[in-house]
């Protein structure tokens, strides 16, 4: 496990984020305060060998979204259509997975801001 929070603090650090992990609730934190009404975080969980992600938007004190990414293809898509946990068998793939996720996300928080913030 400490292989794995290394990958996910170095891949966040090199994005300029912090890590902050909830013992509570089991998982890793990524917050990103853009504004003062508008809060996103990414929520990582590792469950053995896959990787769970969690989007989450608050704007103005209303939690906008907050669900696995297994869920957006169910409810995009179709609710049949399934895309499952990404998978890792070693650190390379793991920092790819957390690579092209931190990708993904920067992607659709400068979406949110330029909708949500003009």
């Amino acid at each position: 496990m400490v292989i794995v929070v290394e990958a996910l603090e170095r891949e966040a650090h090199q994005r300029g984020y912090t890590v902050t992990y909830d013992r509570r609730e089991n998982f890793f934190r990524v917050e990103d305060v853009v504004d003062e009404e508008l809060v996103m975080a990414v929520h990582i969980i590792f469950v053995t060998d896959r990787v769970d992600l969690i989007w989450t938007v608050v704007r103005n004190g209303e939690v906008r979204l907050g669900s696995s990414w297994t869920v957006y293809s169910r409810l995009l898509i179709d609710p049949k259509y399934r895309i499952k946990m990404p998978a890792f068998k070693n650190y390379d793939e793991l920092e790819g997975i957390l690579e092209e996720s931190f990708e993904m996300y920067e992607e659709f928080k400068a979406i949110l801001i330029k909708e949500y913030l003009g």
